[in-house]
């Protein structure tokens, strides 16, 4: 899109996080969690007593200092208009 628009990239990185409880980014999964494990019991991947329970075990990690979450890759993006 950033190509068709008449950009040119001139740098691309992925960039991945691990969160642990406390930490800025941790919100970040707990919300995934929350609101995916409601997404996928609404399209019935999940049922309602999966749903909680994966949501039970995510809040019991909250409270595990050893615990950490991978966080989806986000891609930056540097781009200058040709």
């Amino acid at each position: 899109m950033l190509v068709s628009a008449g950009f040119e990239i001139t740098n691309l990185r992925a960039l991945h996080f691990a969160s642990r409880p406390g930490d800025a980014i941790w919100p970040w999964p707990v919300a995934f969690i929350e609101s995916g494990t409601r997404r996928m019991e609404s399209l019935g991947r999940l049922t309602p007593e999966q749903g909680e329970t994966l949501r039970r075990l995510w809040a019991e990690a909250e409270n595990n200092p050893a615990a950490f979450s991978p966080t989806p890759v986000v891609l930056e993006i540097v781009a200058t208009r040709k």
